[in-house]
């Protein structure tokens, strides 16, 4: 959205900055409206005339709003006061019925010798590129669907492929009367029909993207909790797990559920790459306001690019063992609590992961208002 300063130096005449307009302004991808110091409209291009209507007034009505904003005042406001106000993807019904989304930028503008300001409106009319953005955004989306929907079935493909294989050993056996593997047939059928369970459980928490429930515990809690839960698989591996973590009261609470959950996650990881047993550490604290979860072990290390590990189906496991979903899930639940999660192979031996999650949740960015008496502007 152009931006007309208020230190603009004044034409010798009102007159003269319309006859400009009047030579330009049909040329103007943007609707223009000028109007003097006691709101007495002076000039609106072709454009303007279309979206606000032929008159002095503006006839743009807010959509979703119960009361609309006295455009007039907004106005006299700007030019009283020498601020501009600009509003963004004001979603609004034109003159011409039709809604529109439009970029609003309403300058001071002085147009003599005198102290007195009018008031320059320019509008621009977005709602052609907020949808193609949106089809762009559609289109990714489903492309990445494709995508995951082939993976899917590719992971799917092998333990049916082998579930149906047994399945007619089993039959086979039963009707020849050789039914001493019989049990063997049936427990391997089982064993494929689990690992397609396991993957489509995992896959539904994935495209879930949040946890049924939340609930805010201190995250030293939640560390303890993630230790506890997977205390046996680590007792069984052999795996020490060492907690250092920073003092209770410095902590602060947050989203449980899904800290929880990736810890969980990162705890079970590391005890997988430790079957002859090790050693984890896990640490927390803050520093710059930030909390830092960070877990170190000495087990098999990670691949020369750690991106890849965070990407749905990507496993380092063995084939059967886990399905790649584990650390995606982590790192959705992590930037949804606005942090991040990084993993680094250690020098020694062995792989570190690091949660930062801000001790306060971002504020998130809104767009304009529906109640049109609290519209933000952003002052240029």
């Amino acid at each position: 959205m152009p931006n007309v300063s208020s230190t603009t130096p004044a034409l010798h005449s009102a007159a003269n900055l319309v006859a400009a307009l009047e030579s330009i302004g049909d040329l103007l991808p943007s609707a223009a409206i000028l109007w003097d110091a006691s709101q007495k409209c002076l000039y609106r291009n072709r454009e303007a005339r279309n979206l606000f209507g032929a008159n002095n007034t503006i006839q743009l009505e807010l959509v979703g709003s119960s009361t609309q904003p006295e455009w007039l005042e907004q106005i006299r406001t700007v030019a009283n006061s020498i601020e501009p106000r600009v509003y963004q993807s004001v979603r609004c019904i034109c003159a011409d019925s039709s809604p529109r989304s439009l970029d609003l930028s309403f300058q001071p503008l002085r147009l003599d010798e005198t102290t007195q300001y009018g008031t320059l409106l320019l509008a621009q009319d977005v709602s052609r590129q907020q949808e193609l953005e949106y089809q762009l955004a559609h289109s990714a989306g489903l492309a990445a669907v494709g995508r995951l929907a082939a993976r899917v079935a590719h992971e799917l493909n092998n333990p049916l492929d082998g579930s149906l294989r047994y399945i007619n050993l089993a039959r086979r056996a039963i009707e020849v009367g050789q039914t001493e593997k019989l049990d063997e047939y049936l427990n391997k059928s089982s064993a494929g029909m689990k690992r397609m369970a396991e993957i489509i459980s995992d896959l539904l928490e994935f495209s879930r993207g949040t946890p049924d429930a939340e609930d805010d515990r201190n995250v030293n809690w939640i560390v303890e909790e993630a230790i506890h839960m997977l205390r046996e698989p680590a007792d069984i591996n052999e795996v020490i797990i060492a907690a250092c973590l920073s003092d209770e009261d410095r902590m602060p609470s947050l989203g449980g559920t899904k800290l929880l959950q990736v810890c969980g996650n990162i705890i079970r990881n590391a005890i997988d790459a430790m079957p002859d047993g090790g050693r984890l550490t896990i640490t927390s604290g803050i520093v710059n306001d930030d909390i830092i979860i960070r877990f170190e072990d000495t087990g098999t290390g990670l691949p020369e690019d750690t991106n890849q590990i965070f990407k749905p189906f990507h496993t380092t496991k063995k084939v059967g063992k886990g399905t790649g979903l584990g650390l995606a899930i982590c790192r959705e639940y992590v930037e949804q609590l606005g942090g991040t999660i990084s993993a680094a192979s250690n020098p020694s031996g062995g792989a570190t992961f690091l949660v930062q999650i801000p001790t306060q949740s971002p504020e998130s960015n809104q767009a304009i208002a529906n109640d049109p008496h609290n519209l933000k502007d952003s002052p240029q």
